[in-house]
């Protein structure tokens, strides 16, 4: 991640992508996710909301791993990127504070559409579209 170039921006993705996001859901620790997400990334902000809903409720998240069987980079202007992963997720579970299970997901796949763009020395996401395949 410390590269400015494609191969910095593949790195970034991939590790807000698959190592980031399941920590910060899990942890409910926003430091990292908030200094890595641009202002202007919706989805970001979603998964902010998210976890505070999760503490206002009580509940925490176990998230599986992701893991990205694929990807594909764009150039989309000057220090700015797109890579497009084929992802495989889940199952994901849903806890109270007593550790009694809420829900669980199953396991599916789809793509994660990851947009970095780079700002003097450091990665930011931003934006994330995630679609699921059938």
């Amino acid at each position: 991640m410390a590269r400015d170039d494609e191969t910095g921006a593949i790195a970034a993705a991939t590790y807000f992508l698959t190592e980031l996001y399941p920590y910060t859901e899990m942890s409910q620790d926003t430091t990292s996710w908030v200094a890595m997400s641009h202002p202007d990334c919706v989805f970001c902000k979603s998964v902010l909301a998210d976890i505070a809903a999760q503490r206002d409720a009580n509940r925490v998240a176990v998230i599986a791993p992701i893991r990205v069987q694929d990807h594909t980079l764009a150039i989309l202007g000057p220090a700015m990127f797109s890579v497009k992963f084929e992802i495989r997720t889940g199952p994901d579970e849903d806890f109270s504070a007593a550790g009694v299970s809420l829900g669980r997901t199953t396991a599916d796949g789809g793509t994660a559409n990851v947009i970095v763009v780079r700002q003097g020395t450091t990665w930011r996401t931003r934006g994330v579209d995630l679609t699921r395949h059938p």
